[in-house]
């Protein structure tokens, strides 16, 4: 009977030291996930800077690429109207120069046809000498 008192009191005891056991547990893990759950949060709030912050930069990013779009543009619209200008000009050239020849064409044909009618009058002036 004081073998049963003394494994009764052994049980007693060592329940007793594992009731605290899994208290000092238990406390140990609701300060981990204290601990957890605020480095989460501060993860949090630092990702959404972060992405504020990557959001400004891609706005920033977008406009610049629409302003050089722009920009672009418009050198490429007054590189062409240039372009078109120039060749209206060089069309317009062209086309003097080809009246001129045109006109330079048509006087040596009428020069041309008067040399003929003067040999084909002298040719039947000379065949009636004949």
């Amino acid at each position: 009977s004081e073998t049963e008192s003394q494994a009764a009191s052994c049980r007693q005891s060592l329940q007793a030291e594992l009731g605290r056991g899994l208290d000092a547990l238990k406390a140990q893990l609701a300060e981990v996930e204290s601990k957890a759950n605020g480095c989460k949060e501060s993860l949090q709030v630092e990702l959404g800077r972060g992405l504020n912050a990557l959001g400004g930069q891609l706005a920033e990013t977008e406009s610049q690429a629409a302003c050089w779009k722009e920009g672009l543009q418009l050198e490429l619209e007054h590189s062409l109207a240039a372009m078109k200008a120039q060749a209206a000009s060089c069309n317009e050239s062209l086309e003097e120069q080809l009246e001129q020849g045109r006109d330079a064409l048509g006087q040596r044909l009428q020069e041309a046809e008067g040399a003929a009618a003067g040999l084909a009058t002298r040719l039947k002036e000379e065949r009636q000498h004949v």
